[in-house]
C-alpha cells in the first residue's frame, strides 16, 4: 500500500460511523423572474412574456455515509441532471447559482463541484473538475447564500442541458463532516435581453483552450471574461464585433459615387461588389470613406469642417491646424485626430468589425498575459480581479483611449511595456504587492500627472516613466534600492525629485530631458550619492552625473576627474560653462541639445569627445579643441546649426567620421594645424594628410577650390552642401565615392575636366566616361535629358533633384535604389522600355516621396 493510499485508509477508517447523518440534497429547483416592459405598438405599453424554467432534474443527489473523494473519483459520481429552457417569447440572459438551504449544517467550504452543459448540441466543460463551490461570486437572497456557477444566453424555444458533480472535498476533517447536512437547490435568475446587454458571442480565451476562461461579448461594448485560471495573450483579433453600421453607410457612399445599391443588401453583397472592381475604383472608395470620416471627426473636435471639400483639401487644412509638419507627419494634436479618425472607421466602415471599449475581468482569472490588448485603442476602461497576480509584456500597449487602471493587490509583477504609449491615462496607483516596476512599464503615457510608488518596490527599471511629459512630482519611497537607465528621461514637467538612502545605483540618463527639473535632492545617509546645489554626484563628488534640466548657471567643482553621459542633456537654460583642467574627458551625449549654450572652455587636459557630445548646441558660433584630444566620436557636433568655424586638433587620430558635423548648416570653416598627424584643411575642407582624399566640405560654403593634389572624392563629402551652385572636378579625380554630391539642392552643374579618365559631365551631368551610367543630377537642375547611351542610373542619382519630368530611354534596363528619391517637382516620369521598370535591378522606394505618374511609351 502506497503512502498515498495508506493517508486516505487512514481517515476513511476515522470517518466511518460518524457520517451516517450526511445527506447531500438537491431539492426542488425554481426561477426567480426580472420582466422589463418594453413598448410595442404606438401609445401602447405590453411585457412580453420571460419564461424561463428549470426542467426535467433527475438524480437528486443523496449520499449516505459519504467519504471524502478525489476530484477523478467526483466526476465518476452520478451527477444530477436538469434543463435551462426558454418557454417566453423574450430572448433571455441568466444566471445559475447553487443556494445553500437554511437548514445545511455541513460548510459549504469543504463541498466541490464540477459543470459541463449541451448547448446547441454540444458538451462543453464549464469549470475546471473540482471547483470549491466558495470559490465562486457570492450572492445573497432572500437571507440565503447562493454561489453563481454560470452565466449564458438563451433564445425563445431554446434549451441547455447542465450535468451537476458534487462531493465531499477530499481534504475534509472528521470533525467537520460529522452528523452534518449539506441541502442546496439551483437557482436561476433570468431577464429579458436588449440591445444595450445581449450577449453576441461566447469566445474560449482560454490559455490551454480548455474552455476555463471565456470572454463573454456584449451588445454595449462591454467583453467580460470569466473563468479559473490563465488568459491567452493577444486577444484584440479574437473578441470583435461584427458592425451594423457597415452596410448602410457603405450604400450611402457609393449611391454617392452614382452606384446603383438595389442588390446590395448584405454584407456579403457588399463584399461581392467590392471585390468584382478594379483597384482604381476601390482606392476611390477608400478615399471617399476616409474623407467623410475625417471630415465628421473634424466637425467633432469644434473645427471648420466645410474646408474640407474633398480628400486633396484635408492635407492642407491639417497643416494649416499644425496637426502635421511641413514633412507630413503627425503633431501631437495630429495623433489624436488620427486615432478618432481611424476609431469612427473601424466603427462606421471597417468589414472587420470593431473592438470592446470596456474589458470586465472577474475573479479566478489569475493572469494579464503578455500582448493582452496590445495596440487595441478602442478600450476606455478595464477591470482588473484581485485574483491576478501579475501584468505581462505590452498588455495594454499602445490603448490609446485607457483613460483609468486600477491595479489590485496581489500585484507583484508589471511587464515590460505594460501601460506604455496610453497617452490618456491620467494617475495610476499601485498596490503594495509590487516589488518591481519593469522596463518602459509606463512610458509615453503623456497625459500622467500622479503616480504613487508604494514602499514594496525594489528597483525602478529602465524607461520606466520615460516620455511622461506630464508627470510633475513624484515620490521614491526608501523601499528602492537601484534607478535604471532613462528611467524618468523625458519627463519635461518632472520640478523636483529626492533620492532616499536606499538608492545604491543610479543608471544613465535617468533624469535627462527634464527641462523643468531645477533640482535633483539626496539624502545625506545615502552611502553612494550627494547632491550640491541640485547637481547630483557620485560620494566623493569626483564623477558629476547629472545637472537638472532646468538649471541656469552650474559651476563644475575642482573635485570633478569625470562628466558622466549626457550629464547636461537639454539644459536649454545653460548659456556657459567652463571645464576644470581635472576633467579628462567629455562623454557620450554631455552637452546635448544645450540650444542657448554660447560659450564653452575645454581645458588641455580633455583627450576624448564622445559621440553627440555638443549635438544641438545650436547657439554655439565658434570651438577649438585642444591639442590634446585624440578622438571625437559619431555626431560630436552634430545639428550646431550656427556653428560657423571649427579648430581640430593637431593629434586626432580617430578616423574621420561623415556625421561629426551633420546639419552643421552655417559651417564655412575647418582648421587644423599644419603639423596634424593624420589631417589637413585647404580652403577651408577638410582631407587626409597627403591631400589626396576630400572627406568633408562644410556645408555652409558657397564656393571652393579643391586642391590639386587630390584623386579621390569621399563618400557623401558635398553631402548637403545646398549653397554650392557648382563644381569642377579635375583631370587627376579617379575616384568618386558614393553619394558625394548627396541632397546639393542648389547645384546646377557638376563639370569634369575632358581629360578626366574614368569621368566624364554631359549639361551638368555627372556620367561615367563612356556615359553608360548615369552617376547623379545636380539637385538644383530642372531639366535633364539622359542621353541613349546610358544603361543604368545608380542609387539616388536624382535624390531631390528639382526636375518636373523625365524621358528614360530604351536602352536603360536598371533604375537604383531610390533613384527619384524626394524629387517633390516631378510629375511625369516617362519610360520606353518596361524592361527598367519591371525587370531591372531596382527597389521598392525608387520613386519614394516622389508623387510622379509613369507613363509607359512601349510595352
Amino acid at each position: 500500500m502506497n503512502n498515498e493510499n495508506s493517508k486516505r485508509y487512514s481517515r476513511v477508517a476515522k470517518l466511518i460511523g460518524i457520517l451516517s447523518g450526511f445527506i447531500l440534497v438537491l431539492g426542488t429547483s425554481y426561477a426567480v423572474f426580472r420582466v422589463t416592459i418594453t413598448g410595442e405598438k404606438e401609445n401602447v405599453v405590453s411585457a412580453g412574456k420571460l419564461d424561463v424554467r428549470v426542467e426535467n432534474e433527475q438524480n437528486e443527489i443523496a449520499i449516505n455515509n459519504a467519504l471524502p473523494q478525489t476530484e477523478e473519483e467526483g466526476k465518476q459520481n452520478t451527477p444530477y441532471t436538469f434543463d435551462i429552457v426558454n418557454r417566453g417569447n423574450i430572448n433571455a440572459m441568466y444566471d445559475l447559482y447553487l443556494e445553500v438551504n437554511n437548514e445545511s449544517t455541513l460548510d459549504a467550504r469543504v463541498i466541490r463541484y464540477y459543470l459541463t452543459v449541451v448547448e446547441d448540441g454540444e458538451e462543453k466543460q464549464i469549470t475546471p473538475v473540482g471547483n470549491l463551490i466558495t470559490n465562486e461570486e457570492e450572492n445573497r437572497k432572500e437571507g440565503k447564500k447562493a454561489y453563481k456557477i454560470d452565466t449564458k444566453y438563451l433564445d425563445v424555444n431554446k434549451t441547455n442541458n447542465y450535468k451537476l458533480y458534487l462531493w465531499l472535498d477530499y481534504d475534509t476533517e472528521a470533525e467537520q463532516a460529522i452528523n452534518k447536512t449539506f441541502k442546496a437547490n439551483v437557482r436561476v435568475d433570468a431577464e429579458q435581453i436588449y440591445k444595450g446587454n445581449k450577449l453576441i458571442k461566447q469566445v474560449d480565451v482560454s490559455e490551454n483552450n480548455d474552455g476555463s476562461v471565456t470572454a463573454y461579448m456584449y451588445g454595449n461594448d462591454t467583453v467580460v471574461i470569466k473563468g479559473q485560471g490563465q488568459v491567452k495573450s493577444g486577444l484584440s483579433d479574437s473578441l470583435v464585433f461584427a458592425n451594423e453600421e457597415v452596410l448602410p453607410n457603405y450604400k450611402k457612399v457609393l449611391q454617392s459615387m452614382g452606384v446603383d445599391v438595389s442588390n446590395i443588401n448584405t454584407l456579403d453583397d457588399l463584399q461581392k461588389y467590392i471585390d468584382s472592381q478594379d483597384s482604381n475604383f476601390n482606392n476611390q472608395l477608400d478615399e471617399q470613406v476616409f474623407y467623410i470620416c475625417e471630415k465628421e471627426v473634424l466637425k467633432e473636435m469644434n473645427k471648420d469642417s466645410d474646408k474640407v471639400t474633398d480628400y486633396a483639401s484635408l492635407e492642407s487644412y491639417l497643416r494649416e491646424l499644425g496637426w502635421i509638419n511641413e514633412e507630413g507627419n503627425p503633431t501631437d494634436v495630429g495623433d489624436e485626430f488620427l486615432v478618432k479618425s481611424e476609431n469612427k472607421y473601424n466603427k462606421n466602415y471597417s468589414l472587420e468589425g470593431y473592438s470592446p471599449s470596456k474589458i470586465v475581468l472577474e475573479e479566478g482569472i489569475t493572469n494579464i498575459p503578455k500582448g493582452l490588448f496590445d495596440g487595441n485603442n478602442y478600450i476606455t476602461e478595464v477591470k482588473i480581479p484581485n485574483s491576478v497576480t501579475s501584468i505581462g509584456d505590452n498588455a495594454f500597449y499602445n490603448c490609446f483611449s485607457l483613460t483609468s487602471i486600477t491595479i489590485p493587490n496581489g500585484v507583484t509583477r508589471i511587464g515590460k511595456w505594460a501601460f506604455a504609449s496610453c497617452s490618456n491615462l491620467t494617475s495610476i496607483t499601485l498596490p503594495n504587492s509590487v516589488t518591481w516596476i519593469n522596463d518602459n512599464a509606463f512610458s509615453y503615457c503623456s497625459n500622467l500627472t500622479s503616480i504613487t510608488i508604494p514602499n514594496s518596490v525594489r528597483s525602478i527599471f529602465r524607461s520606466a516613466f520615460e516620455g511622461c511629459k506630464n508627470l510633475t512630482s513624484i515620490t521614491i519611497p526608501n523601499s528602492v534600492t537601484s534607478i535604471d537607465d532613462k528611467a524618468f528621461y523625458n519627463c519635461f514637467s518632472l520640478n523636483s525629485i529626492t533620492i532616499p538612502d536606499s538608492v545604491t545605483r543610479i543608471g544613465d540618463s535617468v533624469f535627462s530631458n527634464c527641462a523643468s527639473l531645477k533640482s535633483i535632492n539626496v539624502d545625506a545617509n545615502n552611502p553612494n550619492y550627494i547632491s550640491e546645489d541640485g547637481i547630483l554626484y557620485n560620494k566623493n563628488k569626483t564623477t558629476l552625473i547629472m545637472a537638472p534640466g532646468g538649471k541656469s548657471n552650474v559651476t563644475i567643482p575642482s573635485s570633478v576627474t569625470s562628466i558622466g553621459a549626457s550629464a547636461f542633456y537639454n539644459c536649454r537654460n545653460l548659456t556657459s560653462i567652463t571645464i576644470p583642467n581635472s576633467v579628462t574627458s567629455i562623454d557620450v551625449g554631455t552637452f546635448y541639445g544645450c540650444s542657448n549654450l554660447n560659450a564653452i572652455t575645454i581645458p588641455n587636459s580633455v583627450t576624448s569627445i564622445g559621440a553627440s557630445a555638443f549635438s544641438y548646441c545650436s547657439n554655439l558660433t565658434s570651438i577649438t579643441i585642444p591639442d590634446g584630444v585624440t578622438r571625437i566620436g559619431v555626431g560630436a557636433f552634430s545639428y550646431c546649426s550656427n556653428l560657423t568655424s571649427i579648430t581640430l586638433p593637431k593629434k586626432l587620430t580617430s578616423d574621420f567620421n561623415s556625421n561629426w558635423f551633420t546639419n552643421c548648416s552655417s559651417l564655412k570653416k575647418v582648421d587644423i594645424a599644419n603639423d596634424a598627424i593624420n589631417f589637413s584643411t585647404y580652403d577651408g575642407a577638410l582631407y587626409n594628410k597627403e591631400q589626396s582624399k576630400l572627406l568633408f566640405v562644410p556645408v555652409g560654403k558657397v564656393s571652393i577650390e579643391l586642391s590639386n593634389k587630390l584623386n579621390t572624392i569621399g563618400s557623401y563629402s558635398f553631402s548637403n552642401c545646398r549653397n554650392l551652385t557648382s563644381i569642377t572636378i579635375s583631370s587627376s579625380v579617379t575616384n568618386i565615392g558614393d553619394n558625394a554630391f548627396f541632397n546639393c539642392t542648389s547645384m546646377k552643374s557638376i563639370n569634369v575636366d575632358v581629360k578626366n579618365p574614368d569621368y566624364s559631365s554631359e549639361d551638368g551631368v555627372l556620367y561615367n566616361k563612356n556615359k553608360t551610367t548615369l552617376i547623379v543630377a545636380p539637385g538644383g537642375k530642372s531639366n535633364v535629358t539622359i542621353p541613349n547611351s546610358v544603361t543604368s542610373i545608380g542609387d539616388n542619382a536624382f535624390y531631390g533633384c528639382g526636375i518636373t519630368s523625365i524621358t528614360i530611354p530604351n536602352s536603360v534596363t536598371s533604375i537604383g535604389s531610390r533613384a527619384f528619391y524626394n524629387c517633390s517637382n516631378l510629375t511625369t516620369i516617362n519610360i520606353d522600355n518596361t524592361k527598367a521598370y519591371v525587370d531591372a535591378n531596382w527597389d521598392a522606394e525608387w520613386m519614394f516621396r516622389c508623387d510622379a505618374k509613369v507613363n509607359y511609351l512601349r510595352q
